[in-house]
Protein backbone atom coordinates (compact mmCIF):
# COMPACT_ATOMS: atom_id res chain seq x y z
CA UNK A 1 0.00 0.00 0.00
CA UNK A 2 1.31 3.49 -1.00
CA UNK A 3 2.47 6.20 1.98
CA UNK A 4 -0.61 8.24 0.01
CA UNK A 5 -3.13 5.68 0.72
CA UNK A 6 -2.64 4.40 3.59
CA UNK A 7 -2.46 7.84 5.11
CA UNK A 8 -6.00 8.11 3.31
CA UNK A 9 -7.26 5.21 5.07
CA UNK A 10 -5.99 6.32 8.54
CA UNK A 11 -7.59 9.74 8.03
CA UNK A 12 -11.05 7.89 7.10
CA UNK A 13 -10.77 5.63 10.42
CA UNK A 14 -10.70 8.69 11.96
CA UNK A 15 -13.40 10.35 10.64
CA UNK A 16 -15.53 7.09 10.92
CA UNK A 17 -14.73 6.27 14.96
CA UNK A 18 -15.61 10.10 15.36
CA UNK A 19 -19.08 9.84 13.46
CA UNK A 20 -19.53 6.76 15.88
CA UNK A 21 -18.81 8.96 18.90
CA UNK A 22 -22.31 9.37 20.90
CA UNK A 23 -22.30 12.86 21.01
CA UNK A 24 -24.73 15.62 22.96
CA UNK A 25 -28.22 15.82 21.34
CA UNK A 26 -28.78 19.16 20.06
CA UNK A 27 -31.18 20.10 23.00
CA UNK A 28 -28.53 19.15 25.05
CA UNK A 29 -25.81 21.09 23.13
CA UNK A 30 -28.23 23.93 23.08
CA UNK A 31 -29.18 24.07 26.36
CA UNK A 32 -25.35 23.49 27.66
CA UNK A 33 -24.94 26.79 25.53
CA UNK A 34 -28.10 28.37 27.46
CA UNK A 35 -26.78 27.84 30.54
CA UNK A 36 -23.73 29.95 29.85
CA UNK A 37 -25.23 32.75 28.68
CA UNK A 38 -28.27 33.27 30.54
CA UNK A 39 -27.53 33.87 34.33
CA UNK A 40 -24.10 34.24 36.16
CA UNK A 41 -23.26 31.42 38.67
CA UNK A 42 -24.21 33.97 41.40
CA UNK A 43 -27.56 34.35 40.11
CA UNK A 44 -27.88 30.18 39.80
CA UNK A 45 -26.54 29.89 43.38
CA UNK A 46 -29.66 32.18 44.35
CA UNK A 47 -31.99 30.87 42.23
CA UNK A 48 -31.31 27.07 43.04
CA UNK A 49 -31.40 28.58 46.75
CA UNK A 50 -35.29 29.59 45.97
CA UNK A 51 -38.13 27.50 45.33
CA UNK A 52 -40.32 29.06 42.41
CA UNK A 53 -38.63 32.63 43.51
CA UNK A 54 -39.46 32.02 46.98
CA UNK A 55 -37.07 32.72 49.77
CA UNK A 56 -36.60 29.68 52.33
CA UNK A 57 -35.20 29.84 55.62
CA UNK A 58 -32.69 28.18 57.02
CA UNK A 59 -32.94 26.56 60.68
CA UNK A 60 -29.83 26.66 62.96
CA UNK A 61 -28.70 23.01 62.90
CA UNK A 62 -25.32 23.67 64.22
CA UNK A 63 -21.69 22.83 62.44
CA UNK A 64 -21.32 20.94 59.36
CA UNK A 65 -20.02 18.63 57.94
CA UNK A 66 -19.50 16.97 54.81
CA UNK A 67 -19.66 13.24 56.28
CA UNK A 68 -22.98 12.49 53.91
CA UNK A 69 -21.95 13.53 50.83
CA UNK A 70 -21.55 10.17 49.43
CA UNK A 71 -24.46 7.58 49.00
CA UNK A 72 -24.32 4.43 51.03
CA UNK A 73 -27.86 2.90 49.40
CA UNK A 74 -27.64 1.36 46.64
CA UNK A 75 -31.00 -0.19 45.82
CA UNK A 76 -32.91 3.87 46.34
CA UNK A 77 -34.26 2.76 42.65
CA UNK A 78 -36.96 0.42 44.27
CA UNK A 79 -38.68 4.08 45.52
CA UNK A 80 -39.54 5.18 41.78
CA UNK A 81 -42.12 2.10 41.23
CA UNK A 82 -44.06 4.24 44.15
CA UNK A 83 -43.61 7.63 42.61
CA UNK A 84 -47.53 7.38 40.91
CA UNK A 85 -48.04 11.48 40.74
CA UNK A 86 -45.54 13.01 38.36
CA UNK A 87 -46.71 16.72 38.73
CA UNK A 88 -45.73 16.30 42.37
CA UNK A 89 -43.08 17.07 43.65
CA UNK A 90 -40.18 14.68 45.57
CA UNK A 91 -38.28 16.40 49.01
CA UNK A 92 -34.80 14.02 49.54
CA UNK A 93 -32.53 14.19 52.19
CA UNK A 94 -28.93 14.08 51.50
CA UNK A 95 -26.97 14.51 48.16
CA UNK A 96 -26.99 12.04 44.73
CA UNK A 97 -30.05 10.07 46.08
CA UNK A 98 -32.88 12.72 45.32
CA UNK A 99 -31.19 13.28 41.96
CA UNK A 100 -31.22 9.42 41.24
CA UNK A 101 -35.07 9.28 42.18
CA UNK A 102 -36.46 11.69 40.21
CA UNK A 103 -34.09 11.28 37.34
CA UNK A 104 -36.46 8.45 36.00
CA UNK A 105 -38.88 11.58 34.67
CA UNK A 106 -41.88 10.70 37.92
CA UNK A 107 -42.03 14.02 39.49
CA UNK A 108 -41.93 17.45 38.21
CA UNK A 109 -40.17 18.89 41.35
CA UNK A 110 -37.41 18.34 43.61
CA UNK A 111 -36.01 19.47 46.84
CA UNK A 112 -32.99 19.10 48.22
CA UNK A 113 -33.51 19.22 51.80
CA UNK A 114 -30.76 18.50 54.47
CA UNK A 115 -30.06 19.99 58.40
CA UNK A 116 -26.58 19.97 57.47
CA UNK A 117 -24.76 23.22 56.04
CA UNK A 118 -22.09 21.41 54.28
CA UNK A 119 -24.35 19.15 52.66
CA UNK A 120 -26.37 21.91 51.55
CA UNK A 121 -23.38 24.20 49.79
CA UNK A 122 -22.14 20.75 48.38
CA UNK A 123 -25.50 20.40 46.58
CA UNK A 124 -25.54 24.22 45.58
CA UNK A 125 -22.03 23.34 43.70
CA UNK A 126 -22.98 20.06 42.16
CA UNK A 127 -26.27 21.75 40.14
CA UNK A 128 -23.74 23.54 38.30
CA UNK A 129 -21.49 21.03 37.79
CA UNK A 130 -24.54 18.94 36.30
CA UNK A 131 -25.61 22.07 34.16
CA UNK A 132 -21.37 22.70 32.74
CA UNK A 133 -21.06 19.29 31.49
CA UNK A 134 -22.65 18.22 28.13
CA UNK A 135 -22.72 14.97 29.44
CA UNK A 136 -22.62 12.12 32.29
CA UNK A 137 -18.97 11.55 31.64
CA UNK A 138 -18.07 15.08 31.73
CA UNK A 139 -20.21 15.65 34.59
CA UNK A 140 -17.89 12.69 36.20
CA UNK A 141 -14.71 14.55 35.39
CA UNK A 142 -16.04 17.87 36.30
CA UNK A 143 -17.10 16.69 39.73
CA UNK A 144 -13.94 14.51 40.63
CA UNK A 145 -11.19 16.11 39.42
CA UNK A 146 -12.73 19.44 38.40
CA UNK A 147 -11.36 19.52 34.84
CA UNK A 148 -12.48 17.88 31.85
CA UNK A 149 -10.16 14.75 30.25
CA UNK A 150 -11.30 15.65 26.85
CA UNK A 151 -9.27 12.32 25.13
CA UNK A 152 -10.73 10.52 27.69
CA UNK A 153 -14.45 11.58 27.39
CA UNK A 154 -14.19 11.22 24.01
CA UNK A 155 -13.08 7.54 24.36
CA UNK A 156 -16.05 6.80 26.97
CA UNK A 157 -18.56 8.13 24.66
CA UNK A 158 -17.03 6.09 21.87
CA UNK A 159 -16.94 3.11 23.53
CA UNK A 160 -19.93 3.08 26.15
CA UNK A 161 -17.04 2.66 28.85
CA UNK A 162 -18.63 1.21 32.38
CA UNK A 163 -18.69 4.12 35.35
CA UNK A 164 -16.23 1.66 37.14
CA UNK A 165 -13.57 1.94 34.11
CA UNK A 166 -14.15 5.50 33.42
CA UNK A 167 -13.77 6.58 37.35
CA UNK A 168 -10.23 4.70 37.75
CA UNK A 169 -9.21 6.38 34.35
CA UNK A 170 -10.06 9.65 35.20
CA UNK A 171 -8.68 9.68 38.32
CA UNK A 172 -5.27 7.69 37.70
CA UNK A 173 -3.21 10.34 37.17
CA UNK A 174 -4.21 11.91 40.72
CA UNK A 175 -3.45 8.38 42.71
CA UNK A 176 -0.39 6.83 43.77
CA UNK A 177 -1.76 3.15 43.16
CA UNK A 178 -4.99 3.21 40.88
CA UNK A 179 -5.26 -0.66 41.17
CA UNK A 180 -6.38 -0.45 44.67
CA UNK A 181 -9.95 0.14 45.30
CA UNK A 182 -11.35 3.20 46.10
CA UNK A 183 -11.18 3.50 49.76
CA UNK A 184 -7.51 2.93 49.89
CA UNK A 185 -6.56 5.10 46.93
CA UNK A 186 -3.72 7.17 48.03
CA UNK A 187 -4.36 10.42 46.75
CA UNK A 188 -1.61 13.55 45.61
CA UNK A 189 -1.63 17.41 47.00
CA UNK A 190 -3.73 17.95 44.08
CA UNK A 191 -6.52 16.60 45.43
CA UNK A 192 -7.20 19.05 48.15
CA UNK A 193 -7.27 21.41 44.57
CA UNK A 194 -10.45 20.52 43.39
CA UNK A 195 -12.71 23.10 44.89
CA UNK A 196 -10.14 25.92 43.30
CA UNK A 197 -10.93 23.64 40.11
CA UNK A 198 -14.27 24.07 40.26
CA UNK A 199 -13.98 28.22 41.04
CA UNK A 200 -12.04 28.67 37.87
CA UNK A 201 -15.06 27.23 36.14
CA UNK A 202 -16.71 29.89 36.98
CA UNK A 203 -18.93 28.63 39.87
CA UNK A 204 -19.55 31.58 42.33
CA UNK A 205 -21.21 32.03 45.78
CA UNK A 206 -22.43 35.03 46.96
CA UNK A 207 -20.61 34.57 49.68
CA UNK A 208 -17.05 34.13 50.15
CA UNK A 209 -17.37 32.28 53.00
CA UNK A 210 -18.44 29.23 51.32
CA UNK A 211 -15.41 28.99 49.90
CA UNK A 212 -13.20 28.98 52.71
CA UNK A 213 -15.71 25.84 53.74
CA UNK A 214 -15.10 23.90 50.58
CA UNK A 215 -11.29 24.07 51.38
CA UNK A 216 -11.39 23.65 54.76
CA UNK A 217 -8.86 21.46 56.63
CA UNK A 218 -10.26 18.35 58.56
CA UNK A 219 -8.85 17.85 61.68
CA UNK A 220 -6.46 14.58 62.15
CA UNK A 221 -8.17 13.53 64.38
CA UNK A 222 -11.12 12.91 62.27
CA UNK A 223 -9.49 11.84 59.13
CA UNK A 224 -9.44 7.67 58.42
CA UNK A 225 -6.73 6.49 59.60
CA UNK A 226 -4.95 5.90 55.83
CA UNK A 227 -4.94 9.57 55.01
CA UNK A 228 -3.71 10.73 58.43
CA UNK A 229 -0.27 12.05 57.35
CA UNK A 230 -1.33 12.69 53.70
CA UNK A 231 -1.76 15.54 51.25
CA UNK A 232 -5.48 14.63 51.42
CA UNK A 233 -6.68 16.37 55.09
CA UNK A 234 -10.17 18.20 54.10
CA UNK A 235 -13.08 15.77 54.59
CA UNK A 236 -14.78 17.25 51.37
CA UNK A 237 -12.05 15.82 49.27
CA UNK A 238 -11.72 12.24 50.91
CA UNK A 239 -15.53 11.96 49.81
CA UNK A 240 -14.78 13.19 46.18
CA UNK A 241 -11.57 11.09 46.05
CA UNK A 242 -12.44 7.69 48.03
CA UNK A 243 -15.87 7.46 49.26
CA UNK A 244 -17.73 8.30 46.06
CA UNK A 245 -16.29 6.27 43.85
CA UNK A 246 -16.58 3.46 46.47
CA UNK A 247 -20.31 3.92 46.18
CA UNK A 248 -20.42 4.45 42.76
CA UNK A 249 -18.39 1.25 42.31
CA UNK A 250 -20.95 -0.58 44.72
CA UNK A 251 -23.37 0.39 42.24
CA UNK A 252 -21.41 -0.72 39.74
CA UNK A 253 -21.18 -4.28 41.23
CA UNK A 254 -24.87 -4.79 42.77
CA UNK A 255 -25.69 -3.82 39.10
CA UNK A 256 -28.16 -0.78 40.05
CA UNK A 257 -25.68 2.22 38.30
CA UNK A 258 -27.73 2.28 35.49
CA UNK A 259 -31.06 3.64 37.91
CA UNK A 260 -28.33 6.48 38.44
CA UNK A 261 -27.54 9.79 36.61
CA UNK A 262 -24.34 8.76 37.01
CA UNK A 263 -24.92 5.32 34.63
CA UNK A 264 -27.64 6.11 31.78
CA UNK A 265 -27.60 9.17 29.31
CA UNK A 266 -31.30 9.57 29.38
CA UNK A 267 -31.30 9.74 33.16
CA UNK A 268 -28.50 12.53 33.30
CA UNK A 269 -30.15 14.49 31.13
CA UNK A 270 -33.73 14.43 32.31
CA UNK A 271 -32.10 15.61 35.97
CA UNK A 272 -29.73 18.10 34.14
CA UNK A 273 -33.18 19.22 32.26
CA UNK A 274 -34.96 19.72 35.56
CA UNK A 275 -32.01 22.14 37.01
CA UNK A 276 -32.38 24.22 33.82
CA UNK A 277 -36.05 24.72 34.09
CA UNK A 278 -35.94 25.54 37.67
CA UNK A 279 -37.33 22.38 38.85
CA UNK A 280 -34.47 21.55 41.50
CA UNK A 281 -33.98 23.72 44.86
CA UNK A 282 -31.72 23.48 47.55
CA UNK A 283 -32.91 24.14 51.27
CA UNK A 284 -31.31 23.18 55.14
CA UNK A 285 -33.59 22.70 57.77
CA UNK A 286 -34.62 20.43 59.96
CA UNK A 287 -36.85 17.48 59.85
CA UNK A 288 -38.13 17.51 62.81
CA UNK A 289 -38.69 21.46 63.06
CA UNK A 290 -41.89 23.16 61.83
CA UNK A 291 -40.23 26.24 60.43
CA UNK A 292 -37.96 24.80 56.62
CA UNK A 293 -40.72 22.19 56.00
CA UNK A 294 -43.28 24.88 56.58
CA UNK A 295 -42.11 27.31 54.23
CA UNK A 296 -41.22 24.93 51.53
CA UNK A 297 -45.00 23.52 51.51
CA UNK A 298 -46.14 26.62 51.02
CA UNK A 299 -43.95 27.90 48.58
CA UNK A 300 -44.42 24.62 46.74
CA UNK A 301 -48.21 25.48 46.67
CA UNK A 302 -47.62 29.27 45.73
CA UNK A 303 -45.97 27.95 42.86
CA UNK A 304 -48.75 25.67 41.45
CA UNK A 305 -47.59 22.36 42.98
CA UNK A 306 -50.26 19.98 43.50
CA UNK A 307 -48.37 18.67 46.64
CA UNK A 308 -45.64 16.23 47.64
CA UNK A 309 -45.96 12.60 45.89
CA UNK A 310 -42.83 11.55 47.92
CA UNK A 311 -40.43 12.32 51.48
CA UNK A 312 -37.25 10.23 51.10
CA UNK A 313 -35.55 10.46 54.87
CA UNK A 314 -33.13 8.18 54.52
CA UNK A 315 -32.10 6.38 57.70
CA UNK A 316 -33.56 9.30 60.12
CA UNK A 317 -36.73 7.46 61.87
CA UNK A 318 -33.88 5.46 63.44
CA UNK A 319 -31.88 8.47 64.77
CA UNK A 320 -35.38 8.62 67.42
CA UNK A 321 -34.53 5.24 68.37
CA UNK A 322 -31.10 6.10 68.85
CA UNK A 323 -31.79 8.81 70.62
CA UNK A 324 -34.35 6.78 73.31
CA UNK A 325 -31.19 5.03 74.08
CA UNK A 326 -28.55 7.50 74.36
CA UNK A 327 -30.83 10.17 75.64
CA UNK A 328 -33.99 8.84 76.72
CA UNK A 329 -37.34 8.15 75.79
CA UNK A 330 -38.72 11.50 75.82
CA UNK A 331 -36.02 13.01 73.79
CA UNK A 332 -36.24 10.10 71.31
CA UNK A 333 -40.13 10.02 71.23
CA UNK A 334 -40.17 14.25 70.69
CA UNK A 335 -37.85 13.35 67.59
CA UNK A 336 -40.59 11.30 65.69
CA UNK A 337 -43.35 12.95 67.15
CA UNK A 338 -41.50 16.58 65.52
CA UNK A 339 -41.21 14.75 61.78
CA UNK A 340 -44.63 12.98 61.96
CA UNK A 341 -46.39 16.96 63.09
CA UNK A 342 -44.51 17.79 60.04
CA UNK A 343 -46.03 14.83 57.45
CA UNK A 344 -49.81 15.48 59.24
CA UNK A 345 -49.20 19.33 57.79
CA UNK A 346 -47.82 18.81 54.56
CA UNK A 347 -49.81 18.69 51.43
CA UNK A 348 -49.45 15.55 49.92
CA UNK A 349 -50.49 13.80 46.45
CA UNK A 350 -53.24 11.56 46.73
CA UNK A 351 -50.83 8.52 45.92
CA UNK A 352 -48.00 10.13 48.24
CA UNK A 353 -45.26 7.89 49.88
CA UNK A 354 -42.57 8.58 52.64
CA UNK A 355 -40.02 6.56 52.34
CA UNK A 356 -37.10 5.30 54.66
CA UNK A 357 -34.17 2.82 55.42
CA UNK A 358 -32.98 1.11 58.22
CA UNK A 359 -29.88 -0.72 58.68
CA UNK A 360 -29.26 -3.95 60.32
CA UNK A 361 -25.44 -4.38 61.11
CA UNK A 362 -26.47 -3.46 64.86
CA UNK A 363 -29.64 -5.81 65.13
CA UNK A 364 -29.36 -8.90 66.91
CA UNK A 365 -31.53 -11.42 68.86
CA UNK A 366 -31.14 -9.52 71.84
CA UNK A 367 -34.80 -10.44 73.38
CA UNK A 368 -36.21 -14.34 73.17
CA UNK A 369 -39.58 -12.81 71.84
CA UNK A 370 -37.38 -12.43 68.53
CA UNK A 371 -37.59 -15.08 65.81
CA UNK A 372 -33.92 -16.08 65.14
CA UNK A 373 -32.27 -14.22 62.23
CA UNK A 374 -32.71 -17.88 60.47
CA UNK A 375 -36.51 -17.33 59.86
CA UNK A 376 -35.63 -13.44 58.46
CA UNK A 377 -33.13 -13.85 55.43
CA UNK A 378 -33.79 -10.52 54.20
CA UNK A 379 -31.38 -9.91 57.65
CA UNK A 380 -28.56 -11.53 55.11
CA UNK A 381 -29.13 -8.99 52.10
CA UNK A 382 -26.63 -7.92 49.92
CA UNK A 383 -26.10 -4.50 51.29
CA UNK A 384 -27.39 -4.20 54.92
CA UNK A 385 -29.78 -1.76 53.63
CA UNK A 386 -33.87 -2.56 54.03
CA UNK A 387 -36.50 0.27 52.47
CA UNK A 388 -39.68 1.24 53.48
CA UNK A 389 -42.32 2.58 52.01
CA UNK A 390 -44.76 4.18 54.41
CA UNK A 391 -48.40 6.19 52.88
CA UNK A 392 -49.08 8.70 54.92
CA UNK A 393 -52.30 7.35 55.47
CA UNK A 394 -50.74 5.05 57.47
CA UNK A 395 -48.86 7.15 60.27
CA UNK A 396 -50.54 5.12 62.73
CA UNK A 397 -48.56 1.85 62.31
CA UNK A 398 -45.29 4.12 62.36
CA UNK A 399 -46.74 5.29 65.93
CA UNK A 400 -47.31 1.47 66.87
CA UNK A 401 -43.70 0.99 65.96
CA UNK A 402 -42.60 3.83 68.44
CA UNK A 403 -44.95 3.16 71.12
CA UNK A 404 -43.18 -0.60 71.41
CA UNK A 405 -39.67 0.36 71.01
CA UNK A 406 -40.45 2.60 74.30
CA UNK A 407 -41.08 -0.60 76.36
CA UNK A 408 -37.46 -1.29 76.18
CA UNK A 409 -35.56 1.75 75.56
CA UNK A 410 -32.39 0.22 76.80
CA UNK A 411 -32.14 -1.80 73.09
CA UNK A 412 -34.59 0.70 71.36
CA UNK A 413 -31.99 0.68 67.93
CA UNK A 414 -32.01 -3.07 68.15
CA UNK A 415 -35.85 -3.40 68.68
CA UNK A 416 -36.79 -0.98 66.06
CA UNK A 417 -35.86 -3.46 62.99
CA UNK A 418 -37.86 -5.74 65.05
CA UNK A 419 -40.89 -3.76 65.11
CA UNK A 420 -40.64 -2.60 61.74
CA UNK A 421 -40.66 -6.32 61.04
CA UNK A 422 -43.71 -6.96 62.44
CA UNK A 423 -45.34 -4.12 61.26
CA UNK A 424 -44.64 -3.47 57.30
CA UNK A 425 -44.70 -6.27 54.91
CA UNK A 426 -42.23 -7.55 52.34
CA UNK A 427 -43.44 -6.26 48.85
CA UNK A 428 -42.85 -8.45 45.96
CA UNK A 429 -41.42 -5.44 44.03
CA UNK A 430 -38.68 -5.10 45.98
CA UNK A 431 -37.27 -8.98 46.29
CA UNK A 432 -33.08 -9.51 45.81
CA UNK A 433 -31.54 -12.53 44.78
CA UNK A 434 -35.24 -13.63 46.33
CA UNK A 435 -35.29 -11.97 49.55
CA UNK A 436 -36.92 -8.75 50.09
CA UNK A 437 -35.46 -5.71 50.97
CA UNK A 438 -37.89 -3.33 50.12
CA UNK A 439 -41.23 -3.67 52.85
CA UNK A 440 -44.52 -1.36 52.76
CA UNK A 441 -47.49 -0.27 54.88
CA UNK A 442 -50.81 -1.37 54.63
CA UNK A 443 -51.29 1.26 51.71
CA UNK A 444 -47.56 1.93 50.91
CA UNK A 445 -46.98 -0.83 48.69
CA UNK A 446 -45.53 -0.13 44.84
CA UNK A 447 -46.54 -2.32 42.25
Amino acid sequence: MTSRRLLFVIMLSSVFAYAQTPAPTSSLRDLHAENQMRATSKELWKRHSQIYGSDIPSENTGPGSFAYVHANEQFGHLFESCLKDPEGAVISVGTFRGLNLVSGGKAKDLVLFDYDSHIKLFNLVNLQLILKARDRYEYMSLLLTGKLNEPLIFEAKRSKMSVKEFITKVAAPLIVNPQDPPKKWKWKSEGNLIPSAWAKLGIESPNKEDWETLNEKEDAKNLPESEKGSPLNSRLAYQLLNRIPDSLFNSDRLGTIGDTLFGDDNRFSAVQKMIHEGHVSVVQGDLTKAGTMKAVNDALKAGGSPGISAIDVSNVPSYAAAAMTNEGVAEGDAWYRGMKENWQKTTFTPNARIFFTNHNTLFRDAEPHHPPVAERPWLRDLEQWYYYSLAPKDLEQMDAVIERIKLRPKNAYQEFQFELDASFRPSVHGRIKGNPILFVSEHGDCP
